[in-house]
């Protein structure tokens, strides 16, 4: 889609701004007018004096039922021009222009990409807040999984957490990600359509070596990693282990309509 942005000057430029244009002028002539015009809005953003310039979209300013100004800001992603910000006012001038910091303001936290540590650390970090604030939370999931030790951090939260907690899987939830699927809470644990679901073994790193005691070791970690993570998914599946271990011998993919009789979601369902 293609967004008609204008430009909306509320005051001119007094004459110290010359320079100013005149250098825009010329990184518009080099690197196009797409380049000047976000080198204007990174100036005015920066504390240059060029009057309260800001660009909106005509297609999305729009005001909800509360009666909040709604518009698409300046900030896109530059490789499909979606916009990654918004800008909310109320009558009291108050403004929330992350959309990541918005959503979150309301509850909505997103499992999204690999799990890892530093993912761990961060979403844990936002459920503590969240906890705080007393809030009932929604979480949208689309990852391949990850690491098992992150991923048993962010499950151990999620069932502690004492308030209501909304999932749903929103393209692919896979490995660590499914287990935190599954170990939502019973009713709240939703699917869209044509979003699919896949369990399996935990892996060993492809890199690894070692003696032959390490490595029988590791082997031994592994299987009791395993007797961890299919006891977890036969809780909360409802199954016996022994399903869950002939059901993750493979990459186990599922449909939708899958993951819901297997028992990992409750329900087909969209967000909206």
């Amino acid at each position: 889609m293609i967004y008609n942005d204008i430009v909306e000057r509320e005051s001119g430029m007094n004459k110290d701004n010359t320079m100013s244009v005149l250098f825009i002028l010329i990184f518009i002539g080099k690197g196009g007018w797409y380049n000047g015009l976000r080198l204007l809005i990174a100036l005015n953003r920066d504390g240059n004096n060029l009057g309260p310039c800001c660009i909106k979209s005509s297609y999305a300013k729009q005001q909800d039922q509360k009666g909040k100004v709604i518009n698409m800001s300046d900030s896109y992603n530059t490789n499909n021009m979606l916009p990654k910000n918004v800008m909310i006012e109320d009558c009291k001038g108050n403004r929330d222009t992350e959309i990541i910091t918005h959503q979150f303001k309301n509850g909505r936290l997103f499992l999204v990409g690999t799990i890892d540590q530093r993912m761990a650390v961060d979403f844990i970090s936002a459920m503590l807040v969240l906890a705080e604030e007393q809030k009932d939370v929604e979480i949208i999931i689309d990852s391949p999984g990850g690491e098992v030790s992150a991923g048993l951090m962010i499950y151990d939260i999620l069932k502690s957490y004492k308030y209501k907690i909304t999932m749903y899987c929103t393209g692919f939830a896979a490995s660590m990600a499914a287990l935190i699927l599954a170990g939502g809470q019973k009713g709240r644990r939703f699917i869209l359509p044509h979003s699919q679901v896949m369990i399996h073994e935990p892996l060993i790193s492809s890199g690894f070596g070692g003696s032959a005691t390490s490595i029988e070791k590791t082997a031994q970690s592994i299987l009791e990693t395993k007797a961890v993570l299919n006891k977890i998914l036969a809780e909360h599946t409802g199954r016996s282990v022994n399903e869950i271990n002939k059901a993750t011998k493979d990459d186990n993919f599922m449909t939708s309509e899958e993951a819901v009789q297997f028992g990992i979601c409750d329900e087909i369902r969209s967000i909206f």
